[in-house]
């Protein structure tokens, strides 16, 4: 990002966007919601209806923090995909262990070159930079229950 445009963010005069602040952080050696303004993150317990939620480019493909806490050795999320959506993994700053158990519709999901397609019960284990691009194949909502240590975002 310019300099400009992080004087803008200084300043609040721009509301930048989840991959502009992706960006941000991993130029300055954080986590993404390092920048985040909650008052319960040192709470054990969230809420449904409390969830931080994010999209980044696409509204259609979701994520809702379970983890309020991120300075622990895990975080956890729920992904939902809408059919047809994909999304290309982006590299990490640091390494992570990576799992995803699906919730429900149906996964396929490319993970150092191989591709698997997964249904409403199926669990895979990877290093997160393996991972490739996550998609959701059939006609319904994808859902899946992600965790990863340590903590990414």
């Amino acid at each position: 990002v310019s300099v400009s445009f992080l004087s803008q963010v200084e300043n609040n005069r721009c509301n930048p966007s989840l991959d502009s602040i992706h960006r941000i952080a991993t130029a300055l050696g954080v986590q993404l919601l390092y920048f985040r303004t909650d008052d319960n993150i040192n709470s054990p317990i969230t809420r449904a209806h409390e969830r931080p939620k994010l999209h980044f480019r696409n509204p259609n493909v979701g994520y809702e923090l379970l983890t309020r806490y991120l300075g622990g050795a895990t975080m956890a999320m729920v992904l939902r995909f809408q059919p047809g959506e994909r999304r290309s993994a982006e590299a990490l700053a640091q390494q992570t262990e990576q799992w995803m158990y699906v919730l429900q519709g149906t996964m396929e999901i490319t993970v150092k070159g191989e591709q698997y397609i997964l249904w409403p019960g199926d669990f895979i284990v990877y290093a997160g930079n393996d991972l490739e691009e996550t998609a959701c194949i059939g006609e319904n909502e994808l859902e899946v229950l992600c965790c990863f240590a340590p903590p990414i975002l």
